[in-house]
C-alpha cells in the first residue's frame, strides 16, 4: 500500500469535508443574522438558537482546518519491521479471536476516526488519544494489544507496521 498515494487520498476526503463545512457554517450565519429570526417577543429564541448553531459550524470548519494542515504537513516515515509505532504509522491488525476481523490503520495526530476504502481495503485513522491509538503507539509487530471499547475488551495481534 502507498502511504504517500493514501495520505493524499485523505487529504481530498478532508478538502471535501471543509468545503461542505464552509457552506453549512455560510448558511448557519445567514440564518442567524436573517430578518425572520429577529425577536418577535422575550421568550422567541430563534436568533439566539441560530446564533449557537452558527458558532459551533465555525468551531467545526476550524476543526477541520487544523486535520488538513496536519495532513498536508506531516512527514511520511517509512516504518521497518523493528520499528515502533508512531505517528504516520500503516498497521494492520487481527483479532486474536477471529482472523476474519483484520484492520488497516494509519496512525496520525488529528483526524480520528476517518476512514475510506483504498486499495479495495477500508482504511481507518487512530490517534494516540483514543483507545487504539493509545495500545497501539510504541508496539511492533508480533505485540498483542488490548483495549477497551463501551463495555467490550478487544484483543488484537499486530501484523504489519509499514
Amino acid at each position: 500500500m502507498d502511504k504517500k498515494k493514501l495520505i493524499a487520498e485523505f487529504i481530498k476526503l478532508i478538502e471535501s469535508d471543509l468545503a461542505l463545512a464552509i457552506q453549512a457554517q455560510k448558511t448557519t450565519v445567514e440564518y442567524a443574522t436573517g430578518e425572520e429570526n429577529k425577536a418577535e417577543n422575550q421568550y422567541d429564541t430563534r436568533g439566539l438558537e441560530a446564533t449557537y448553531l452558527a458558532r459551533g459550524q465555525a468551531e467545526r470548519v476550524a476543526d477541520v482546518r487544523e486535520n488538513l494542515a496536519f495532513f498536508k504537513t506531516t512527514i511520511i516515515k517509512n516504518y521497518t519491521d523493528g520499528d515502533a509505532i508512531g505517528n504516520c504509522a500503516l498497521v494492520e491488525i487481527a483479532n486474536v479471536d477471529n482472523s476474519q476481523d483484520q484492520k488497516t490503520l494509519v496512525m496520525m495526530p488529528k483526524g480520528g476516526g476517518l476512514s475510506l476504502i483504498f486499495d479495495n481495503k477500508p482504511v481507518q485513522v487512530v490517534t494516540a488519544t483514543s483507545p487504539l491509538g493509545e495500545a497501539l503507539l510504541g508496539k511492533h509487530i508480533g505485540d498483542e494489544i488490548k483495549y477497551t471499547s463501551g463495555a467490550k475488551v478487544w484483543e488484537y495481534e499486530i501484523t504489519t507496521v509499514k
